[in-house]
């Protein structure tokens, strides 16, 4: 008798992905949800008990000009199929989760 044996025989395995709530669902809903602010977290900042080093890490790659230009391109991109404005304001140095203006 001859078994057939598969060479390309691999297990299935799931990946648990981060959650994918929109903030109008939880916490504070929009007021406005055609419209988004966005901003850049100054170091320091609290975000998830942890301190952000945002600036720090990035500014070590890039001039901070180009990387919160790529920052606004890439979300200004994603707005346009969302039908979505999108500004950038000052960040507050509030804890992340923090609602803002």
């Amino acid at each position: 008798m001859i078994k057939h044996q598969s060479r390309f025989r691999r297990s299935l395995s799931v990946e648990i992905l981060e959650d994918r709530a929109i903030p109008a669902t939880f916490g504070i809903p929009w007021a406005d949800p055609s419209r988004l602010s966005l901003s850049f977290v100054p170091d320091g900042t609290p975000i998830a008990g942890h301190a952000s080093a945002l600036f720090k890490a990035l500014d070590a790659q890039m001039p901070r000009a180009t990387w919160q230009q790529a920052v606004v391109n890439a979300f200004r991109t994603w707005s346009v199929h969302v039908n979505m404005d999108i500004s950038v304001v000052r960040d507050t140095g509030q804890p992340s989760g923090v609602a803002g203006f």
